[in-house]
């Protein structure tokens, strides 16, 4: 309890001098700004281009002509000129990548690419699960029976130590880090999934657990 009223106070101060978290602009110099009831305030400059910077989304993506900024770290890669958010979700593109927040969706295609119940999506060759592109078979079949309002981060290496049969992914992925979900469940015609796991047998959910298609 003394802790939540420590952390409540620390955001009424926060409040109460006007301080942004995010983005802010200080003596001229672009900072990122973020408080957490451990640290406190912490602030660190950007190196940005001045003229051209500005925020997407504050407190989340920003851009120069040269970089684009997640939480104001860098996206590796990622090209400013063709950035552009997927509307009501937490997918970015460029013209040559897909990105979860900041992390590649593994091989998939920004033109065609289509986010479903979250964390499926697909485009024109295979379906993923936040980042981990799917083995299926028939595309054009693939739904989404049951949503994850959650996502978990990881280690692609300690994903594929964990499930072998995720080995496809050193050929495909070169980000570090995969984003999966707990608790998602999708099927095609004749393929049946669990998060990004193929499974054996058909799913069989509790009606009010099922997607509203």
């Amino acid at each position: 309890m003394k802790k939540r009223i420590l952390y409540l106070f620390g955001l009424l101060n926060l409040f109460l001098l006007g301080c942004t978290l995010g983005y802010q602009e200080i003596d001229g110099q672009w900072h990122y700004i973020t408080w957490d009831e451990g640290n406190g305030k912490k602030t660190k400059p950007l190196e940005v281009d001045n003229a051209s910077f500005e925020i997407i989304q504050q407190g989340t993506y920003a851009k120069d002509k040269y970089k684009v900024f997640y939480r104001g770290t860098t996206i590796a890669a990622c090209a400013p000129n063709t950035f552009k958010q997927i509307t009501g979700t937490s997918y970015i593109k460029d013209k040559n990548t897909v990105y979860y927040k900041s992390i590649p969706v593994c091989k998939a295609d920004p033109k065609t690419f289509k986010v479903l119940d979250f964390p499926y999506a697909k485009d024109k060759h295979t379906a993923f699960c936040g980042t981990v592109p799917l083995r299926v078979k028939n595309i054009d079949s693939f739904r989404v029976l049951k949503k994850s309002l959650g996502t978990t981060t990881g280690s692609r290496k300690y994903l594929i130590r964990q499930h072998p049969e995720l080995a496809y992914l050193d050929s495909l992925c070169s980000a570090g880090l995969v984003v999966t979900s707990l608790g998602a469940y999708a099927q095609t015609d004749d393929q049946y999934f669990k998060d990004y796991l193929e499974i054996e047998e058909p799913i069989v959910l509790e009606q009010d657990t099922l997607n509203t298609q």
